[in-house]
């Protein structure tokens, strides 16, 4: 289990680009471990209220900082653009670890 909140503090106190980017990947790759997303690409990052929005080449994904039982989570919205059968998907991971927690219930 590995701890990301070096690189999330970088990413949403600090600014740093690069960790963001390191960030969304990560979050995505956890969040969706048997899919494989091509040119996975940050969009836009908010620090004020921790948010990424990224994309694939048929994907775009809004990752957002949320609460499930009184604990931080990630909330990770992925959302198919093209045309295809994928359904949307939406996930909680810890917020620290970014460990699969449970899917969200529609």
């Amino acid at each position: 289990m590995q701890d990301y909140g070096a690189m999330i503090r970088s990413t949403f106190e600090l600014g740093s680009v690069r960790d963001a980017e390191l960030l969304f990947e990560a979050i995505v790759k956890n969040a969706f471990p048997t899919f494989t997303f091509r040119r996975l690409e940050l969009i836009r990052v908010q620090q004020d209220t921790p948010y990424l929005e990224g994309r694939s080449w048929n994907h775009v994904f809004e990752i957002r900082k949320g609460e499930l039982d009184n604990f931080p989570v990630w909330e990770v919205n992925c959302h198919r653009v093209t045309m295809g059968k994928t359904p949307d998907k939406q996930v909680y991971l810890d917020y620290l670890t970014l460990d699969f927690i449970r899917y969200r219930e529609a």
